[in-house]
């Protein structure tokens, strides 16, 4: 299932390069060469990340299992796409360490605690709570402050960096302790010390 791991952040990062190219797309459809200017780019993706996402009773109790949402509290497009790749990024993380645990072997079993301690995360607010702070972080930068999109890929990739740099560091210790278990069973095997059963 390493490949699947991979997968999944390779998947993350496609994701912000197709957002990006869908963007100016999308931009681009809604005006023509000669009222070409920063501003009206800037009003029509504003627009599009800021429209709220209208949610059905059933699905806003979805959101709030999710995404840790409160009652009544409403969401946009670019609220929602960070809040999908966080919890994506989570999920996966947390299946990597979920594998030092011998008991979490089977690989069914690893995704589905890992699903739920990310389930458990969102209902406390933190999945929401991150999202805002990496969108504060975004709009301190005055030279993207008044652009949702250029926020929206930043955050994005803020999260890739870190599920990379995490993964990494994960896969480190898994080589370590593996490293260690192999010196040790090395040993056993030297002076004869070896459980029978």
């Amino acid at each position: 299932m390493r490949n699947m791991k991979k997968m999944f952040l390779f998947g993350i990062v496609i994701f912000i390069l197709l957002f990006g190219i869908v963007s100016v797309s999308a931009a681009n459809e809604s005006f023509n060469a000669t009222a070409l200017s920063d501003t009206h780019i800037q009003k029509t993706t504003n627009d599009a990340l800021g429209k709220e996402i209208k949610l059905s009773p059933a699905l806003q109790n979805i959101a709030r299992v999710v995404f840790g949402l409160k009652s009544g509290e409403s969401i946009d497009v670019s609220d929602f796409i960070a809040l999908v790749g966080l919890w994506i990024i989570l999920v996966v993380l947390i299946h990597e360490g979920v594998g030092f645990i011998p008991i979490f072997e089977k690989e069914a079993l690893a995704w589905a605690v890992s699903i739920i301690i990310t389930l458990i995360i969102a209902l406390s607010g933190a999945i929401k709570s991150m999202a805002n702070l990496l969108f504060k972080i975004a709009n301190d930068i005055k030279a993207i402050s008044g652009w949702a999109v250029f926020k929206l890929i930043l955050v994005l990739f803020i999260l890739t960096l870190l599920s990379i740099g995490l993964h990494m560091i994960l896969k480190m210790l898994k080589d370590k302790i593996k490293e260690e278990e192999n010196r040790n069973a090395g040993f056993r095997v030297g002076t004869g010390n070896i459980s029978r059963t």
